[in-house]
């Protein structure tokens, strides 16, 4: 809020010496009352556009704002970084684990493709970050409009529930029917640290697998490599 003397321009706040014409007034002096007297008009800004979506500047002296809406697919392209980086942070928290049981298993790369001593609870979780992450990315993508990439933003994920004769009239919270990011998923803190301890304790093996075991690993024999890399004598 701020008030306007009309004939000018400027603009004083409440609270804030200023001067006028030839008379001084300190902070006390700058009441409502004597802005009022001055013939100043108040002013109430309206709520600022969300700098996000919008290039915003302003406030005008009528109190609106002058907003331009960014570029929509700028927008949308910002928002799927985010998904990309929020998920893969996400992951990083449990990469100990494939670490862990990579040591815990034979050495070299032939046991890529498996995993023996990650906890299971572990592995659904990073199943369901990437299932989210491109679920949430899908939903960005689908958006034709600004407003509609903003009531998907910013829609909760859960509503209050309103329930009558509830003394606070909320009866807890339920899934939001409107559309919205679908939320990331969790995984308890104390199942976390017991994984951790399980796995610290597991002892580490370094057997080394010959190359004719490595090929068997992936079903392949010395004379099929020989042949798929071309290695096989001409008759």
């Amino acid at each position: 809020m701020f008030y306007l003397d009309p004939a000018t321009g400027k603009r004083y706040c409440l609270g804030r010496p200023f001067t006028y014409g030839d008379i001084n007034y300190t902070k006390t002096g700058a009441t409502d009352a004597t802005f009022r007297s001055l013939g100043f008009q108040q002013v109430i800004v309206q709520p600022r556009p969300n700098d996000t979506y919008y290039i915003v500047s302003g406030p005008n002296n009528d109190g609106t704002w002058n907003s331009t809406p960014r570029d929509l697919q700028g927008l949308k392209d910002d928002f799927v970084s985010q998904q990309v980086t929020t998920g893969q942070d996400m992951l990083c928290d449990t990469d100990w684990a494939f670490t862990r049981d990579y040591e815990t298993t034979t050495t070299g790369n032939e046991n890529l493709f498996t995993t023996t001593n990650v906890p299971t609870d572990v592995q659904t979780y990073r199943d369901e970050i990437r299932e989210v992450g491109l679920a949430r990315i899908a939903a960005i993508n689908a958006c034709q409009t600004l407003d509609e990439l903003i009531a998907l933003m910013e829609a909760p994920a859960e509503i209050q529930v309103q329930t009558p004769g509830d003394p606070d009239g909320l009866g807890g919270t339920m899934p939001n029917p409107a559309v919205h990011l679908r939320p990331w998923p969790t995984l308890d803190p104390k199942a976390l640290e017991a994984d951790k301890v399980a796995t610290f304790l597991l002892p580490s093996k370094r057997k080394v697998l010959s190359p004719e075991d490595k090929l068997n690993l992936i079903g392949l024999t010395v004379d099929e490599l020989k042949t798929l890399l071309g290695l096989t004598a001409k008759p």
